[in-house]
């Protein structure tokens, strides 16, 4: 349904618990994406400067450095009867705010971020030694500088017992630091992916720091892009960017390094069997990809013979974490492990072999407002050219990202979505 026609959009967004401002916005930006938490702009318009006053006066100059600035917003259709109506109320902290304009009236704009991310991008400059496994010391990481945050981690395999530095980092480099190199690590040895969410109905703001298999999927519904019916179709317009040139940096990807319990080397020529330091589309079959034919997606680049202008054994190289990373032993042997990072990164760089951005309707349905279900959930394009046949960009996409965009009367939802190759090994959503 198109609510453009006969419905306007409306936006309730409070400042440390002010006024609602919906009624004076200008246009108001959200964006989230895989492994990218979620942001927002807003813009409103301010006349003889009265919110600015309030807002600075009240809160802003007084405790603005001191804590957060609460900014808590709502985009829906007033009068809908439907699940895409609402996406529910979000809470985030300002982090910038800006006035422009003329000396009688202007403009207030300013951005904010979800709460996971406000909380650690600070720190302590801390030196401590955090015990545990990997999955174990990302959530203390988080209970300690984080407050009122609820964390769920995928559990990892290593020793309980080890020992990991903090090194000065803040809380957010340090996690990174360690889900960096430990895909390996993660019981289905799928990529990391962060996401966070600070909707209100949860109580709590929420991160996850989940393997990819370990997330749950959702299904989103159903866009319609009609060459024949335009004025029917909830898709306005798309843009596709197909890069088949990544075929040269990930159709495998391999890393070398040598144990110092062991003394064994692993690299490229050593590991024959390619099960150790090579990564490759069928050593990573239990990453999640969207149910395609050939006339819809790449057809994957041969391991077995390849081609003359790209052999075979081609290969990119990245370098993997030393053995002796921490205090004490990850509780694996080396070679369970070494190849993590380029596991990560290859399983990353899937995302760009075919992309869209589909722009459409406003949608309200909080799960696409949820940042938890990006990377691993679908929507589905019904998409027919002039002989009503099903076009190539037809059928489920793999949502990675959303951002909303509302003016004055009008709201759309710019909608990302990925396809690995059709035949890739893989769970299907």
């Amino acid at each position: 349904m198109d609510f453009d026609v006969g419905y306007h959009p409306e936006l309730f967004l409070t400042v440390a618990g002010g006024r609602n401002l919906g009624p004076l916005m200008q246009k108001f930006e959200w964006k989230s994406f895989t492994n990218g938490g979620y942001i927002i702009r807003a813009k409103f318009s301010d006349s003889v400067w009265k919110e600015l006053r309030n807002i600075a006066t009240k809160f802003y100059l007084d405790k603005g450095r001191r804590q957060p600035t609460e900014v808590i917003f709502q985009c829906k259709w007033p009068g809908v009867s439907s699940d895409n109506a609402d996406t529910g109320k979000h809470k985030a902290f300002m982090t910038e705010l800006e006035a422009t304009g003329l000396p009688y009236s202007g403009f207030l704009e300013f951005i904010a971020v979800d709460p996971p991310s406000y909380y650690l991008n600070q720190g302590a400059s801390s030196g401590k030694a955090y015990r545990g496994k990997v999955s174990d010391v990302i959530k203390k990481v988080v209970q300690e500088y984080a407050p009122g945050v609820t964390v769920e981690v995928s559990d990892t395999t290593d020793y309980d017992e080890n020992v990991w530095y903090m090194n000065r980092m803040d809380p957010k480099t340090f996690i990174g630091s360690l889900i960096d190199w430990s895909s390996s690590l993660t019981k289905k040895k799928t990529n990391w992916i962060v996401s966070s969410s600070g909707a209100i109905s949860n109580g709590q703001p929420t991160i996850h720091i989940k393997e990819q298999a370990d997330k749950q999927s959702v299904n989103y519904g159903a866009l319609s892009f009609n060459v024949k019916t335009p004025a029917g179709n909830s898709v306005y317009n798309f843009e596709m960017l197909a890069d088949n040139f990544i075929s040269l940096f990930n159709k495998q990807v391999i890393t070398q390094g040598i144990s110092v319990v062991s003394e064994k080397y692993w690299d490229r020529i050593v590991d024959k069997d390619r099960k150790v330091v090579h990564v490759y589309d069928e050593q990573t079959s239990e990453k999640k990809n969207v149910n395609i034919d050939s006339k819809r997606g790449f057809k994957k680049p041969d391991q077995s013979t390849g081609a003359p202008e790209i052999p075979h054994d081609w290969s990119t190289s990245i370098l993997a974490v030393p053995e002796v990373y921490s205090s004490a032993d990850v509780g694996k042997r080396y070679d369970e492990y070494i190849d993590g990072r380029c596991r990560n990164s290859y399983l990353n760089m899937l995302n760009l072999v075919m992309r869209c951005k589909f722009r459409t309707t406003g949608i309200g349905r909080p799960s696409l407002a949820n940042s938890h279900n990006l990377g691993v959930s679908k929507i589905k394009v019904l998409w027919r050219d002039s002989d009503n046949n099903p076009y190539m960009l037809d059928g489920d996409w793999l949502v990675y990202g959303f951002h909303h965009i509302m003016t004055v009367g009008h709201w759309t939802t710019d909608v990302f979505g990925a396809r690995l190759d059709m035949d890739a090994s893989a769970q299907k959503v």
